[in-house]
């Protein structure tokens, strides 16, 4: 029994008997088997696999001693790294680190099924993962507790020191209270003739669906799904699922139930988003606004990591119930809607002129009204920005009552149907061909009308044009809106109206514009091709 010493035998480089690992098994289930082919503790073969545990306390090791354990029995050292922990429990603890949830206890023990210890003694290591809570082939509830002795078997360190069989408890019995401390006796219940409670059809559905994702995202993760509306790889899917699953654990989230994954599988492996939403609303996972699909912005929103997934498979369900700035700072007219970047909008307004370039999006002209390029303007610098339509309208140089118009706009039927698909092409388009002027600048520099006046005297003057005031006044407004991509009604001066360009006007304007400093390096004007 146990503190036997095991030696390799003279002139072999490895034990006598082989205990090969099988396919999927866990690392404690193979070790538990190959004690009890030698009749030693479990702790003697890993301190026999490595010295250096000698003198650890008697525990399941943080470092398990692959290479000695390899070299020993024979078994090939990458199977037995890969018995450590199941994808599935891989993938849950990368989850819970990732988004900062508690994570579960270094050494939580196994749930087991009775039914498939009676068929084979070897533990699967995916019963080790906390998200396993279901058998699916003997469609039974895993069991998490031994009967006899309370604890989840292999929970506590005790199971290294005496070899039992993988159908035996092998955790030590509590000894009564209020008597002096006597040595506890070992569980040894069999673990095969217990009960598993039997599980819903539904349940098991949702934990066969959960493993087989699980696989995928492990071979496979760039698989695409569809899931809700959306079309998600098997890794995005899967996180969205976790995302479920914690949520519906609330507090003991590092250790869920059955019922999650349940919620889980419901919810997700529905296609259509009308369906899937109608699902969702009604377990009350994944709400707009709450702590997991954030809607409002304030110094914390970026502070905590957010999936990303289940705020787009959130967004493009509700989209239609969302306002009009949440719609644009998400981003609900792309495939996928997002949380704004915390390091500001990708565009925003210092690219874009007080109203857009004529030609683009010229099909809503007629229906937003007189306005419209300067709305759209706003919308377009809303995208993926969290700051209000009016600060941006201000900051664009227009009156704030125009974030009130673009609501108007596009809470009616012309708005909502397509524009905001149309505002993300103008977008995708700017961003691969960034507009060469700083805007921003340039209205900073407009806000004083009089220097522009002075600029075009003074090339009257030097350059022998000698025009009449009226002209003098009519090229100081064309200078005026070409150099800062605007229009005289958001003139911070009343300006006179003007006849179309011609080239003679251009060639004027050019020469005008040489003569301002600190724009090196900018054309005059510039339009989206």
């Amino acid at each position: 029994m146990g503190g036997r010493d095991l030696r390799v035998l003279p002139g072999r480089a490895s034990w006598p008997f082989a205990v090969p690992i099988v396919t999927g098994e866990h690392i404690t289930s193979w070790l538990a088997r190959l004690a009890c082919r030698y009749r030693v503790a479990p702790r003697d073969l890993l301190i026999a696999a490595d010295p250096e545990l000698s003198h650890q306390v008697p525990r399941v090791p943080s470092r398990w001693p692959i290479e000695g354990l390899a070299a020993v029995t024979g078994q090939p050292a990458g199977r037995l790294r890969s018995a450590i922990s199941a994808p599935a429990e891989v993938e849950f603890t990368a989850y819970l680190e990732r988004f900062r949830r508690p994570r579960p206890s270094r050494a939580p023990g196994s749930g087991f099924c009775p039914l498939c210890l009676g068929e084979a003694p070897a533990w699967p290591a995916s019963w080790q993962a906390v998200v396993h809570r279901v058998c699916v082939r003997h469609r039974c509830a895993l069991v998490q507790r031994c009967p006899g002795c309370g604890y989840r078997p292999r929970s506590r360190p005790s199971w290294l020191g005496v070899p039992h069989p993988a159908w035996r408890c092998p955790s030590r019995l509590e000894g009564e209270r209020g008597k002096a401390r006597t040595h506890a006796h070992w569980c040894q219940t069999d673990l095969r003739l217990l009960v598993a409670e039997p599980a819903d059809q539904g349940v098991v559905a949702a934990q066969a669906w959960l493993l087989e994702l699980i696989d995928q995202t492990t071979c496979d993760p760039a698989t695409v799904r569809a899931s809700g509306g959306l079309e998600l790889c098997a890794g995005e899917l899967l996180e969205v699922a976790f995302e479920i699953i914690t949520e519906v654990a609330g507090s003991a989230g590092a250790h869920p139930g059955p019922d999650g994954v349940l919620v889980a599988h419901q919810i997700l492996s529905v296609a259509d988003p009308v369906e899937a939403a109608a699902r969702r609303r009604a377990r009350g996972v994944l709400a707009p606004g709450s702590a997991r699909v954030p809607i409002t912005f304030t110094g914390t929103t970026w502070r905590r990591p957010r999936s990303a997934p289940a705020i787009a498979l959130t967004l493009s369900q509700e989209a239609e119930h969302l306002s009009v700035a949440t719609r644009l700072a998400f981003r609900t007219g792309t495939r996928v809607p997002r949380l704004p970047p915390p390091t500001g909008p990708l565009l925003g307004s210092r690219l874009l002129p007080q109203q857009l370039w004529p030609g683009v999006l010229g099909q809503y002209d007629a229906i937003a009204g007189p306005h419209s390029r300067a709305l759209l303007s706003i919308a377009l610098a809303k995208l993926g920005n969290p700051i209000p339509l009016s600060a941006i309208a201000v900051d664009m140089g227009l009156p704030a009552w125009m974030a009130g118009r673009l609501n108007r706009f596009l809470s009616s039927p012309p708005g909502r149907t397509g524009l905001l698909a149309d505002l993300e092409g103008v977008h995708g388009d700017l961003l691969t061909t960034r507009p060469p002027i700083n805007y921003r600048r340039r209205r900073a520099v407009g806000a004083d009308y009089a220097q522009f006046n002075t600029l075009v005297k003074a090339a009257d003057r030097d350059e022998g044009w000698h025009l009449p005031d009226r002209q003098l006044r009519r090229l100081t407004r064309l200078f005026w809106e070409t150099f800062t991509g605007s229009d005289r009604r958001y003139c911070p001066q009343p300006a006179p109206a003007a006849a179309a360009f011609d080239v003679e006007d251009w060639e004027r304007l050019e020469r005008i514009y040489a003569r301002i400093a600190g724009v090196t390096g900018e054309p005059l004007a510039w339009a989206p091709t």
